[in-house]
Formats: structure tokens, C-alpha cells, sequence
């Protein structure tokens, strides 16, 4: 009966994942849409998101080769976004996280004027 016992308690005692717990790992996205045109077969992006906050974030375009920008991500987990502070200048963005679970991610902002939405995987 101890053992019950000691097994449920630790059971129940398994801590549940934050917002920044679900962000943290390497997500290469699944699809891309920019403009409601869908861009997938043309643009890929690859986002590492460390727990120590320090993020690269890749964009590879097949016919213009590969961007990475790395600096320090954050949270604001009421309105459920990710912000990226660049290393290499003053300019961050601001993504909104519309779906998020331990696998999956959906990330939205504003590019140039046009939304883009990019689904992530892990």
C-alpha cells in the first residue's frame, strides 16, 4: 500500500510546462504563408530557442541562400507572444504564438505591411 501511496504522490507531483518551457528547443518550420500566398516550397525557417534565453533564428531561401540572426528572446505569456532581440542591432520582433503545445507552433507578425504565419515543428 506504501508504494501506491508514494507512486501517486509523485505522479501528482510532476511539474506542468510553463509558456517558455514549451518555447525552448529547435523548431523548423512545417509551413510558411506570407501575404495568405503560401510560401513553403521557397522559404524555410529554423528557430532555436536555448532556456538561457539566447535564440538563431534561420531563414533559407532556395534561390537566395541562408540568414541567421541570433540574440535574446522573451516572453509575455499574457498575451501569449515571443519577442526577438537581436544581437547585431536595436531591432527586435514581435511574434504571436497562436497554438503551442510540446511539438507544434504557430507564430504570426507583421513583415513589410503582410502577415506572416509560419507553423513550427519540433
Amino acid at each position: 500500500m506504501g508504494l501506491l501511496f508514494l507512486g501517486l504522490s509523485l505522479a501528482s507531483c510532476k511539474k506542468e510546462q510553463t509558456f517558455d518551457d514549451k518555447l525552448s528547443g529547435t523548431w523548423k518550420s512545417s509551413k510558411v504563408t506570407y501575404d495568405n500566398k503560401d510560401q513553403t516550397s521557397v522559404t524555410d525557417y529554423t528557430l532555436v530557442l536555448q532556456p538561457s534565453k539566447e535564440f538563431d533564428f534561420t531563414k533559407t531561401a532556395l534561390l537566395g541562400g541562408s540568414t541567421i540572426r541570433t540574440g535574446i528572446w522573451e516572453t509575455n505569456e499574457a498575451r501569449q507572444e515571443i519577442i526577438l532581440r537581436y544581437d547585431d542591432s536595436t531591432e527586435s520582433e514581435r511574434y504571436d504564438i497562436s497554438g503551442l503545445d510540446a511539438k507544434f507552433m504557430i507564430a504570426e507578425t507583421i513583415l513589410d505591411g503582410k502577415r506572416l504565419e509560419i507553423e513550427f515543428k519540433k
